[in-house]
């Protein structure tokens, strides 16, 4: 049975496989998003259609 297959949630769990790795990934946090940005992560690319 495929693991979409499986009733209830699958919550995949990422994370680093060195302590470089995570290192590298902490570095997100000094990431600042203008409120430009944050717009477009919520409504995405208003010239782009979401129909397929």
């Amino acid at each position: 049975m495929s693991v979409l297959a499986q009733k209830g949630r699958v919550n995949p769990l990422i994370g680093p496989r060195s302590l470089s790795e995570l290192n590298h990934s902490l570095d997100a946090f000094s990431i600042a998003l203008s409120p430009g940005d944050v717009q477009w992560l919520r409504d995405g690319d208003p010239g782009q259609s979401s129909a397929a």
